[in-house]
């Protein structure tokens, strides 16, 4: 079987969220999921994320569309591959990413990632607004789910590093010589997640 790290997969046109958070309010590092040496399950990767009732269609719903929900404003740092559009949410325990890749998201910034990390302060910080939606979940898993029920979702772990499970999946798209790569990682305590990010873009 073909290993390989996910950036070297998908190459520079496919870059996730690659900075450092370099301030309160942008998503947190890839780096761990992106340089991992993994490969395919061929698992079908979900197509939606869902904050609270609100679906997210990755490569579909916009952020504009995301903030007329929940408000907020649209935040942007990076250039080229490393080029990140956001948009950032307080809940009472968590904080919540909802992002677009600069490259890949397009001029109406579609969705292509999300992000929740545990956060028990529920501090508000500017660019980061507290939100009405009660949480963030793709597939149904989210902060609270155990290992089991994160590979119910998202398929075998691909890849086991000291930070946490990747998970990652390379399929056709219906496009013909398009292909999904779908890249999610999570970090637990004590079986239950703690982080988690989730990348689910197309490219040829």
């Amino acid at each position: 079987m073909l290993r390989m790290t996910i950036a070297a997969a998908v190459l520079a046109a496919v870059s996730f969220s690659l900075a450092q958070a370099q301030s309160c309010c942008e998503p947190p590092s890839w780096d761990w999921i992106e340089n991992a040496e993994t490969a395919s399950t061929g698992v079908t990767p979900p197509a939606t994320a869902m904050l609270g009732e609100f679906e997210i269609t990755f490569e579909t719903t916009t952020l504009a569309e995301v903030a007329a929900f929940a408000g907020g404003d649209v935040a942007h740092a990076g250039d080229a591959a490393a080029s990140q559009y956001w948009l950032c949410y307080t809940l009472p325990e968590s904080r919540v990413w909802v992002i677009s890749n600069g490259e890949m998201g397009g001029t109406n910034h579609v969705v292509t990632g999300v992000a929740v990390v545990s956060d028990p302060s529920g501090a508000e910080f500017d660019g980061c607004p507290a939100a009405e939606f009660e949480s963030l979940t793709v597939s149904g898993v989210g902060l609270g789910s155990d290992a089991a029920a994160l590979e119910a979702a998202f398929g075998p772990v691909a890849a086991q590093t000291d930070r946490g499970s990747v998970y990652f999946s390379m399929v056709p798209a219906a496009m013909a010589d398009f292909t999904i790569v779908f890249a999610a990682g999570a970090q637990f305590e004590n079986d239950t997640v703690l982080t988690l990010q989730v990348s689910h873009i197309t490219a040829n």
